[in-house]
């Protein structure tokens, strides 16, 4: 809540003002409930709402500029944009067969057994983490110099490759430039959570830690939403990966990969075609309903006189 002289303050004006609680991102149920729900002042002539952002029709929706989806479009459908992005951002472009991810977690996270597995898939890898916690992982355990690239030798003389490209924290416009122009993104929170969605890519979603294991609640409530209605093995590996991804297991099998990311990226990655038609779908879908911004100013003139 602001002060309370802020308040008493917001009491005493002519008109009054409009009082919003904007309230955190979730897709659980009692969220659809709650939102736009009045809360009197138990003193002052006083009404504050509550507004929370949300999937559905009946929350107040997801941030999203007017022109976000057109631009998005227009760059994903122009191999030369992209090509002049990844010279930008890392010296070269891609090779054509590149499988690109871009990777921004909180601490915690399987991100050398996800590099590890990363080993096994038939061609080349670009991991592009931000400098923080993924970058700094990636660079200290994985390559011993920025953009090393790790090989292994597999049987028939194929060399599969990863690398790891280190880059500084993006503005806005550059990090959704990154997530249209990566494969699969590795988002964490709220805001890259969003904006990984409007890329219309596969994704996988680190939610904030807490310490009474609330996050897992959330994590299950948005996979029941944005699994329905896919084919049961392709929301079986979503699941698999998301949850695989959030866990706090230290176990290890001998190639140094914990097992439910061993399990969990294969079946995820096999299915990358299924999961990038979902993944527009589901864009497609959230893009159908009004923006966060419009519903709040909507919600402000049209119902609060």
């Amino acid at each position: 809540d602001p002060p309370a002289a802020y308040v008493e303050l917001m009491a005493e004006r002519h008109p009054r003002p409009r009082w919003i609680n904007l309230e955190y991102l979730s897709a659980e149920d009692w969220v659809e409930g709650s939102h736009a729900l009045p809360s009197p002042h138990p003193r002052l002539p006083l009404v504050k709402h509550y507004f929370f952002p949300g999937f559905t029709a009946k929350t107040g929706g997801l941030l999203r500029e007017e022109s976000l989806l057109r631009r998005r479009d227009e760059f994903q459908s122009d191999p030369g944009a992209q090509a002049a992005f990844w010279k930008a951002l890392t010296g070269k472009a891609p090779p054509e067969s590149a499988l690109k991810m871009s990777l921004f977690s909180y601490a915690g996270a399987p991100l050398e057994s996800l590099a590890r597995a990363c080993r096994q898939y038939p061609g080349p890898v670009w991991l592009i983490a931000p400098e923080g916690t993924a970058g700094a992982f990636l660079r200290e355990r994985l390559t011993p110099a920025h953009g090393t690239i790790r090989r292994n030798e597999h049987p028939g003389g194929r060399r599969r490759e990863v690398e790891v490209f280190n880059v500084p924290f993006l503005p806005q416009v550059q990090y959704d430039l990154l997530l249209w122009a990566c494969d699969v993104n590795f988002v964490r929170g709220e805001d890259s959570f969003v904006r990984a969605q409007w890329a219309a890519r596969p994704f996988v979603w680190h939610v904030y830690p807490t310490a009474d294991n609330a996050h897992y609640v959330k994590l299950a409530a948005f996979l029941a939403r944005y699994t329905e209605g896919m084919e049961r093995s392709q929301a079986a590996a979503v699941a698999g990966l998301f949850e695989a991804w959030n866990r706090h297991d230290e176990s290890q099998s001998a190639d140094g990969i914990r097992p439910g990311i061993a399990e969990g990226w294969p079946a995820f990655i096999a299915r990358r075609e299924a999961l990038q038609a979902h993944a527009r779908a589901w864009s497609e879908r959230l893009a159908a309903r009004p923006d966060l911004a419009a519903t709040l100013v909507d919600f402000t003139n049209k119902i609060l006189k």
